[in-house]
């Protein structure tokens, strides 16, 4: 069929990048975390021998390498006759980046994605009831990316908006 599958893996590259995290406990109830990440990332040498002759990729962006990340979060937490409850508030932001290693414009998250994801909970012994969002915003993004040279990408996007309750039980 003309189809080959090949593994291709880079003889150098250079990455570095910066990561900063900050936690805080600013009242007996309310705690925060905030991270953020730089990166950069770029191939110093990467061909290898394709079905249809030598290949040379080194000017290529790395896939699933965004130059920014950041997240920010926070828990509001209280103690109820009865039990636990808690509040979660949760952003977090991924820079443009390809996904895929042929640098596909269709699997190119072109603008940056912020996912907010929210919850509330309740606990009382061993039992946890969760009332959650994920994705509330319902953006799109690639997570990840193949190519079936030469003739199509795919991928898989990030999960949608998502609502949903969960209980948990915890044996001990």
């Amino acid at each position: 069929t003309g189809q080959v599958s090949l593994v291709k893996n880079a003889a150098a590259a250079t990455i570095s990048g910066l990561e900063l995290e900050v936690q805080a406990q600013l009242t007996d109830r309310l705690y925060v975390r905030a991270n953020a990440g730089l990166l950069d990332a770029e191939y110093d040498e990467f061909s290898f021998l394709g079905s249809a002759g030598q290949v040379d990729y080194s000017s290529r962006e790395m896939r699933r390498t965004p130059d920014f990340t950041a997240n920010l979060d926070a828990t509001y937490s209280t103690d109820v006759a009865s039990g636990e409850v808690w509040a979660r508030l949760a952003v977090r932001y991924i820079d443009s980046h390809f996904v895929d290693t042929e640098n596909s414009p269709e699997l190119y998250n072109d603008e940056g994605t912020a996912t907010v994801d929210a919850s509330i909970n309740y606990r009382r012994d061993d039992i946890t009831l969760s009332l959650f969002g994920r994705n509330i915003t319902d953006e799109d993004a690639w997570t990840m990316g193949y190519d079936v040279q030469p003739w199509w990408s795919y991928g898989a996007i990030q999960e949608p908006r998502v609502f949903g309750i969960e209980v948990m039980f915890e044996y001990n």
